[in-house]
């Protein structure tokens, strides 16, 4: 049994769209899956056409995500008008158009996502693999890079790995086989230390406070181990 679907074809269909002399933009709604999934499709086009960018639609001010584009060197950028007028095709990855009113506005050459179909509002590209089966747009790039037989590097690696684990909330919600096997063929590939400051940063210094006002308001009941907060928790 392949380790992979065999995609040799079908990825080749994606790739003949695009030519040396296009600029391509990848739009993201920026979360760990979406930052490494665009980080995977860049490097599988970057010798393809002219240039590739990347430029996220939300404002990024969760930890991890701030983590991962300043240790994994993810060159994403705030989607403007001025930006996008520099480029002539488009690609989005982990979402679709209909789920951020930004993105409605582009005909896309690529979309890769794995989050549930909308019948009511199709999306629309020259190629599209849209599979909801899977755990993360993450696995369905990693199986990507396999096909092509291109190594993910390191920082690469680490991404696509640290997307599989918190789309899937490491393995504690929907996942399929192939989650399992990228996420194991990454693990020869990433930067372990590099994976585990991103881990540290989901919580934030800032939040200590919070933590330690809800330790002050927590009372104990009996005799047995159960904590009780304000708000009832137990």
């Amino acid at each position: 049994m392949a380790y992979f679907r065999s995609l040799g074809v079908k990825l080749k269909s994606m790739i003949e769209l695009f030519n040396k002399s296009d600029r391509l933009l990848i739009l993201i709604n920026a979360d760990p899956d979406a930052l490494a999934s665009a980080m995977a499709l860049k490097r599988i086009l970057y010798r393809k056409v002219q240039t590739v960018g990347i430029a996220h639609v939300n404002e990024i001010s969760r930890p991890d995500n701030l983590a991962m584009i300043k240790l994994l060197r993810i060159p994403t950028l705030k989607l403007t008008p001025p930006l996008a007028a520099q480029y002539d095709r488009f690609a989005l990855v982990d979402s679709q158009p209909h789920h951020y009113s930004d993105f409605a506005k582009f005909e896309f050459s690529v979309i890769l996502d794995h989050h549930p179909l909308d019948k009511k509002k199709p999306a629309e590209a020259h190629y599209k693999e849209i599979n909801p089966d899977y755990g993360s747009t993450s696995s369905l790039l990693t199986e990507y890079l396999y096909n092509l037989n291109i190594r993910p590097g390191k920082l690469l690696a680490t991404a696509l790995l640290y997307g599989i684990k918190t789309d899937t909330q490491s393995f504690e919600r929907k996942f399929n086989d192939v989650d399992v096997r990228a996420f194991r063929y990454l693990t020869k590939f990433y930067n372990p230390l590099l994976l585990q400051k991103i881990i540290r940063s989901e919580f934030h210094k800032d939040w200590i406070k919070y933590f330690s006002l809800a330790f002050r308001k927590v009372k104990f009941l009996g005799h047995g181990a159960r904590i009780y907060g304000k708000g009832g928790f137990s």
